[in-house]
């Protein structure tokens, strides 16, 4: 034990009065509202200590919740770091599915049977997924589809949604979602397996079904902590009301205004509901940020306060109000590249380019690589390789080189306006192997096309002829407009943000062969690091960057239709998370913020940090 007053000399001198008053409440329910910079984790890691040392509370009743095992092993570490010797034994920090299994595995031991094994052979269930996308759609799956897949299956269970609201939600995809999800579920009960999100499920069905069990947690862990609680999902949140009971000691520490992870189903209601799922409870602020200048906060309020689903808080500095936010003004989207490889030649201190997208980093990683200027890539992500348009352009280009490749056209036959029935495609298909002719020569011979469909096939046929003349980015263009790619795009409602990318990158190249040939070294690339690498410039997504904060921050594609990403189609609360990815954005900053503002290209987040307002141009596909 250490006596009161010594321990706030000790520990508490460099703390502000709110994160004070936060490490030293620890009875009943409390949610801390921490703005970016506060000093969470030393609130949170001190208030631990005060707990043990002057409190009294044995270290094995106090559970601390993380939102990863990595946050996990970093506040364990900062626990030993600041107590040192004194730490005696240390309190449990876990993720809450660690907890998960724990109680799922205490069920097992009660009842005298083993439970479910973890599914961790991500091959298999990627294999079974595909069958069902495959069975349910007609056609076979790319690795992006069935990542996406995936997440909404973690969406679905984490939301504890319905097979109404499953439906609902597949028909606004436009995906199959009720009918995978239900053989997703089957497969893994006929291997006796449970997934990740499954933990979560049986948990919550254990503890609100076995009242012994339940009881049995609650005396474990009468204290609990919860870090990042804004990530916290909707079922996240029932078992965490759970485990702590009516009148627990359940500590939260948290911000709504920086929860962005809605696609993995974060539910930041919870934490604008709290008082009211939990009578009596204490709400505290930390409102300093200790990491950002006057005038990186002042445009970080002036955003977030257009979102109506938060707390009324106002984030403030003592930090001077340093240089004014540079709003960089480009004629075009492609001129921000430009702009970013002067930026990457001369960079001296730590520099962060953020994206709102991983897409969006490859045409400028391309660049740095293709010129060896270093630079590292956090949380690099492939699944732009293997999304369906870029496999769309890259088949269009290769049936060019290979006109006679049945399967490739069996793919492609129907999103150039052909105008062939899928019988008359086999049957060409068939006769053009036996004949030893083009496919779309073909067509020219079968006796009951009609002539219109053979006049478009043999205009497809030029174009394909001329996909191998032109250089690549003029050929992206064709495939677009000349053979009506742009147009089954647009009816299906298919996102074309993968179209600059590829025309980004095609650019650079002569030929057709040397397009494709980059596209395979840009993946092998981004998979292994293979550039040089500098610790002063990292390029990196918004979402990968929460946590982290760089001396200046360049921001990219802010403009309505990219961020906000489709925000023609965006519900009010979707708008209000691209805002909250804003806005956490424009927090990473230590010292300098600079934004592009591209011309007639309007965006409401410029506008709403203070910059300049562009006039409405028509849309058009090129930027």
């Amino acid at each position: 034990m250490i006596n009161e007053q010594t321990f706030r000399d000790r520990y508490e001198a460099g703390l502000n009065e709110d994160q004070k008053l936060a490490v030293e409440s620890t009875e009943g329910c409390v949610l801390v509202l921490a703005v970016p910079g506060s000093g969470k984790t030393t609130v949170l890691v001190t208030r631990l200590g005060y707990m043990i040392f002057v409190k009294g509370i044995p270290s094995e009743q106090i559970l601390t919740l993380t939102y990863t095992v990595s946050a996990t092993k970093d506040m364990r570490e900062r626990f030993v770091r600041i107590f040192g010797e004194e730490a005696g034994k240390i309190p449990e920090f876990r993720t809450l599915n660690g907890v998960c299994a724990k109680i799922i595995l205490k069920y097992a031991s009660m009842i005298g049977r083993e439970s479910f094994a973890l599914l961790d052979d991500e091959r298999t269930a990627g294999i079974m997924l595909s069958k069902s996308f495959e069975k349910h759609t007609g056609d076979y799956p790319t690795e992006n589809e069935i990542a996406n897949v995936k997440k909404w299956i973690t969406y679905i269970k984490n939301m504890m949604l319905e097979e109404e609201e499953i439906k609902k939600l597949g028909k606004k995809e436009r995906l199959p979602l009720y009918e995978i999800f239900r053989d997703y579920n089957a497969f893994l009960r006929s291997k006796g397996l449970m997934d990740y999100d499954d933990q979560l499920v049986y948990a919550y069905r254990l503890l609100t079904g076995v009242p012994e069990l339940l009881t049995y947690f609650r005396k474990l862990y009468p204290y609990i902590c919860v870090d990042e609680a804004q990530d916290t999902s909707l079922i996240q949140h029932k078992i965490i009301a759970l485990l702590a009971g009516d009148g627990g000691n359940l500590f939260m520490v948290g911000d709504e205004d920086q929860s962005i992870y809605g696609f993995r189903a974060a539910y930041p209601k919870a934490l604008l509901s709290f008082c009211e799922d939990h009578p009596g409870a204490k709400l505290l602020t930390m409102r300093e940020n200790y990491r950002s200048v006057g005038a990186v906060v002042a445009a970080a309020n002036q955003v977030i306060r257009n979102n109506v689903n938060r707390y009324e808080k106002q984030m403030v500095t003592h930090r001077p109000k340093g240089e004014a936010i540079r709003f960089v003004k480009v004629k075009k989207r492609e001129a921000q590249t430009e702009e970013l490889l002067r930026v990457a030649q001369s960079v001296t201190h730590r520099t962060a380019i953020l994206f709102r997208d991983h897409e969006s980093i490859i045409p400028l990683a391309d660049l740095l690589e293709r010129r060896r200027i270093p630079f590292t890539l956090r949380a690099s992500d492939l699944t732009f390789f293997s999304n369906r348009v870029v496999a769309d352009i890259t088949n269009f280009f290769r049936f060019a080189m290979s006109p006679s490749d049945g399967e490739l056209f069996s793919k492609l036959y129907y999103k150039c306006r052909s105008y062939l029935t899928k019988r008359q495609m086999e049957q060409v298909v068939m006769n053009a192997g036996r004949t030893g002719t083009s496919i779309l020569a073909a067509v020219q011979q079968h006796p009951t096309i009609k002539p219109g469909v053979k006049k478009r096939c043999a205009e497809l046929a030029r174009a394909f002829r001329n996909l191998l003349s032109d250089r690549p980015a003029r050929a992206i263009d064709r495939i677009l407009d000349e053979m009506e790619y742009e147009a089954y795009l647009k009816q299906g409602r298919i996102d074309m943000g993968a179209i600059f990318v590829l025309t980004s990158v095609a650019a650079c190249e002569k030929t057709v062969q040397g397009f494709l040939e980059r596209l395979s070294d840009l993946r092998r690339i981004i998979r292994e690091g293979d550039h040089p690498v500098s610790p002063n410039l990292i390029l990196s997504t918004i979402h990968s960057s929460k946590g982290l904060e760089y001396e200046e921050v360049w921001i990219t594609d802010v403009f309505d239709g990219v961020f906000p990403s489709n925000d023609a189609g965006l519900s009010a609360s979707e708008i209000e998370e691209e805002r909250r990815l804003f806005y956490v954005g424009l927090t990473r900053a230590k010292e300098r913020l600079n934004l592009f503002s591209i011309d007639k290209l309007p965006s409401r987040f410029i506008e709403e940090a203070g910059g300049p307002r562009q006039k409405q141009e028509k849309k058009t596909r090129k930027k």
